[in-house]
């Protein structure tokens, strides 16, 4: 399993290195979006693990072992879309803050990143005794966890529908 993990990762970071920055003009709107990894730390993801006490798929542990996070199609000129995919450091800080603003997150629930201009939240699965082990859920902030969105990919699988998209909601088509 850990070797299709790595190379499902590794094919995902070749694909967002060429994306780079991407400049749209068009008569509405002129602005950049950016897409870029950040580089790895040794570590992260056992320490990650053991301070939160949650099994971490190995889709995960494998993308933050090759990096620190992501930043996909982030509008550097607005602010207002793109994905954050935080660092396991940024991950740890934000989980007690966001257990006590919200009772929607279950127990085994990892939130991993953000989508910028709202308050949506990427969210992994970390039960492994539970058949959605690693897949990805879209939180809604203002939305009863009956309403997120729960969707049948593991994380390899969402960056790469994400990236096709172009950083579009293609889950709420």
């Amino acid at each position: 399993m850990q070797t299709q993990a790595k190379s499902k990762i590794d094919a995902i970071l070749k694909i967002i290195e060429q994306l780079g920055r991407i400049d749209l003009d068009d008569i509405a709107i002129a602005m950049s979006l950016d897409s870029k990894i950040i580089p790895p730390i040794s570590r992260a993801t056992q320490e990650l693990e053991t301070r939160l006490n949650i099994p971490l798929p190995d889709e995960l542990q494998e993308l933050w072992q090759k990096c620190n996070g992501l930043h996909l199609f982030e509008d550097k000129t607005y602010g207002q879309s793109g994905l954050i995919v935080w660092s396991p450091q940024k991950v740890a800080e934000k989980q007690k803050t966001l257990r006590q603003n919200s009772d929607e997150f279950q127990d085994n629930d990892l939130v991993i990143g953000e989508f910028l201009g709202d308050s949506d939240l990427l969210v992994v699965r970390c039960n492994q005794n539970s058949l959605d082990f690693g897949k990805v859920i879209i939180s809604l902030a203002i939305d009863h966890r009956a309403d997120w969105y729960y969707l049948p990919y593991l994380l390899p699988e969402f960056i790469q529908k994400f990236i096709n998209s172009k950083g579009e909601k293609f889950w709420e088509v």
